[in-house]
């Protein structure tokens, strides 16, 4: 958990209004849990809603409104376009903004993954 809250301290303290999304393949109720505890020794008043009771924050409060999302979230049907509907509405997006449909996590073929700076292929 250390780790947790050294890295969104780091995060907060450049970007303290930047929106957040805290996620976890465990049930909501856990994932609300860890996220509680990453944010309570920077955020004084922390909101911490699921994708089903999310509401938009005002202005003041982006900075201390956090979307949770637990495994539930990510599965197809109602609770998928919930969390789809919340994470639009948290980052300010409109619908044409994002997909509008479940993502594809795979990569597309062709795209290579430079998250490490190396653009050549596997061996």
């Amino acid at each position: 958990m250390a780790v947790e809250r050294t890295e969104f301290r780091l995060m907060r303290e450049k970007l303290p209004k930047l929106p957040v999304v805290l996620a976890g393949f465990a049930d909501l109720d856990t994932v609300k849990v860890t996220a509680l505890r990453a944010v309570k020794d920077r955020v004084p008043l922390p909101m911490i809603a699921g994708a089903a009771a999310y509401r938009p924050p005002a202005a003041a409060e982006r900075g201390s409104t956090f979307l949770v999302l637990g495994k539930e979230d990510i599965a197809t049907g109602s609770s998928q376009e919930a969390a789809m509907r919340a994470l639009r509405a948290h980052f300010g997006w409109r619908d044409g903004d994002v997909p509008s449909g479940p993502i594809d996590p795979r990569p597309r073929p062709g795209a290579g993954d430079t998250s490490q700076g190396d653009s050549s292929p596997p061996p």
